[in-house]
């Protein structure tokens, strides 16, 4: 039996040519090789593919998405339901951070891709011969294809009722659609049915309609829910609907999908307040009159009857801003964009600032998800010449960039660049009210996913707007509303017309890992666009893609460690990687492949952790079967 003998290496940062070291910095790498003969299986080195597919493993800078999320697409069932009471009218986080965003398990739920598809090609609802008690077409402008039902009822003695509780009445309801007393302008019907029309560049044209009997009056049924509980507003929805489903079905269009009689989206509108939220395919399908219903969306709002004075003669309803961000959940299909998460009021009708006057765009990640726009260009790095480029008004045009400075390493980490502009005064306007114009440097981190709790690293966000005046610090600032990000976000500024490694904010990755992005002399043209230079020169990280036969242990191997914190040596058969977590991301130090100077990695290795030589810092303890060896 050979003699076991025990060397110490180092751990290298970085790799040198020949025998490949992973030393820590500051520590001599030692030039004695093991005697241990080289087994060809031990020995082997991984070869990392390149992804050719979406499920293909992919190098990336930081552990990848499929370890951290359980799987390349979030699975729904898995995401916990929790509700969130809006804060639309706060200025200070609320104590617990939650969402109001629910989603549905259902048994055999509608594929959304193809319930969005199958919408877009409805014919417009129209009056026939013998009318359906849906949305009348008035405007030959207007063709509403489906309509959001709102349910209106009053509940039995038997649930106990919150102290604000009053009785709806079909004059209530004739009021809130302003077809009664003091109506709106715009009213309820044009007003939704532009905003979203203009939101969706055509692609979403619905309308808002109630349950009516045969002479055209709203019915308000007396109902008990199945929990004797007010704000078990999903019980209270179904209970509705079961009362009368033909009615509901009606007011949604008299739709059919699939065999089934398909009503997309219901909300209810209770006289007693609650804060507003969505479930996500809530999926609702039960058999009535031998017929099948499916109802596809929920939400709820309270009643509200506040009108807003705005120029020009506008006075519209104050509940629109909450509504239409509930159904920016269900139809847009996004989470919350406030919270340490997604740090912003304004700039997406996900955030928490909009109102009538004020109503916000949807950002071009989910428009181009969902089928609205494409990217006028996706521009990859890591290496790219300057060029010139420009961008029309994003209301009208749709047009963005997507710009990805490292595509290898780190392809879920990216910016979107939008020129935003008011494009119209009237209330539905997608960004209307913006008093200024510019570019807005959207920073996007999807490496934690798009759903879920995408606030879990607050300095790492999901989505985050570059403040070009820099009053964030370069911090992720969720609260919108009391930073008014709505003047402060744009480029060019008097000061700044630049976003660089150099400028203020950064375009560093999360981490302050360079991205190599430079975007400059941003400036507006005779043309009606915003133009401005662009290059990368990203150097991209080292990757590691995570698998079942990952194993690590954690501890303060290099220099920085002591002040930063720890750091984990990952392994697998054949490889090793330090790995560290700085500014709420997870990335890549140093790899090495086969050989960590004289020791050849193996699947019969074991590591313990200790600072053996007390000088501050910790080694790796490893052994095989055979041999021993410090790192």
């Amino acid at each position: 039996m050979a003699k076991k003998t025990i060397k110490k290496s180092t751990v290298s940062a970085k790799s040198t040519t020949g025998k490949k070291k992973v030393t820590a910095k500051g520590k001599t790498a030692s030039s004695k090789k093991a005697t241990k003969p080289k087994s060809t299986a031990s020995a082997k080195k991984v070869a990392v593919k390149k992804a050719t597919t979406k499920t293909s493993k992919v190098r990336k800078s930081v552990v990848s998405k499929k370890d951290l999320r359980g799987a390349k697409k979030v699975n729904l069932k898995d995401l916990k339901k929790v509700q969130f009471e809006e804060q639309f009218h706060k200025c200070t986080p609320p104590p617990e951070v939650k969402e109001d965003l629910k989603i549905q398990s259902i048994k055999n739920p509608i594929d959304r891709s193809k319930i969005r598809k199958f919408l877009t090609k409805l014919p417009p609802i129209r009056e026939k011969s013998q009318p359906r008690r849906g949305f009348v077409l008035k405007d030959a402008l207007r063709a509403p294809q489906w309509n959001a039902v709102a349910l209106f009822c009053n509940l039995h003695t038997s649930v106990p009722r919150p102290s604000d509780y009053s009785t709806a009445t079909s004059q209530d309801v004739l009021n809130w659609m302003d077809e009664g007393v003091n109506p709106s302008n715009p009213n309820i019907k044009d007003f939704t049915y532009d905003y979203w029309n203009n939101l969706s560049h055509g692609n979403l044209r619905f309308s808002i309609e109630v349950v009516r009997d045969a002479s055209k009056n709203p019915v308000v049924p007396t109902i008990t829910p199945s929990k004797l509980d007010a704000h078990a507003y999903p019980e209270i929805a179904e209970a509705i609907i079961r009362n009368n489903p033909e009615g509901v079905w009606e007011a949604g269009g008299s739709i059919m999908m699939d065999g089934k009689r398909f009503i997309p989206c219901v909300f209810v509108v209770h006289k007693y307040y609650s804060g507003a939220w969505a479930w996500y395919s809530w999926g609702l399908e039960f058999t009535s009159g031998g017929h099948t219903y499916y109802v596809n969306d929920f939400t709820h709002i309270p009643f509200d009857l506040t009108q807003m004075s705005l120029p020009g003669g506008y006075n519209p309803r104050n509940w629109a801003h909450p509504l239409f961000h509930e159904f920016a959940h269900t139809f847009i299909e996004g989470p919350d964009l406030y919270g340490p998460g997604g740090c912003t009021g304004y700039w997406d009708i996900l955030g928490d600032y909009l109102a009538p006057g004020l109503m916000a765009e949807s950002c071009s990640l989910f428009k181009e998800r969902l089928g609205w726009i494409n990217f006028k260009e996706v521009i990859s790095g890591p290496n790219l010449r300057p060029r010139t480029i420009s961008l029309r008004p994003y209301t009208t045009t749709g047009d963005a960039f997507k710009v990805i400075p490292d595509p290898v390493n780190n392809p879920y980490e990216y910016f979107l660049l939008e020129y935003r502009k008011s494009t119209g005064s009237q209330p539905h306007i997608p960004d209307g009210g913006l008093v200024g114009e510019g570019l807005l440097i959207i920073h996007i981190n999807e490496r934690l996913g798009q759903r879920g709790k995408p606030w879990i690293l607050r300095e790492a966000p999901f989505f985050d707007p570059e403040y070009a005046d820099f009053s964030d610090f370069g911090e992720a600032m969720w609260h919108g509303i009391a930073q008014q990000d709505q003047f402060k976000v744009l480029y060019p500024t008097p000061t700044n017309n630049s976003f660089t490694p150099s400028t203020q904010p950064n375009s560093h990755f999360y981490g302050n890992r360079p991205s190599g992005l430079q975007i400059t002399n941003i400036r507006f043209t005779a043309a009606g666009t915003i133009a401005f230079e662009l290059s990368i020169n990203c150097v991209s990280n080292i990757g590691w893609t995570v698998d079942n036969k990952d194993r690590g242990v954690a501890g303060r191997f290099s220099g920085s460690s002591s002040a930063v914190g720890e750091e984990i040596f990952m392994r697998n058969d054949n490889s090793a990687a330090l790995i560290t977590q700085r500014g709420g991301q997870v990335f890549v130090k140093s790899r090495q492949n086969g050989w960590i100077d004289g020791w050849n990695l193996g699947s019969d290795n074991r590591e313990i952790v200790g600072d053996f030589d007390g000088d501050g810092r910790d080694e790796i303890f490893v052994r095989s079967p055979e041999w021993a060896g410090i790192f």
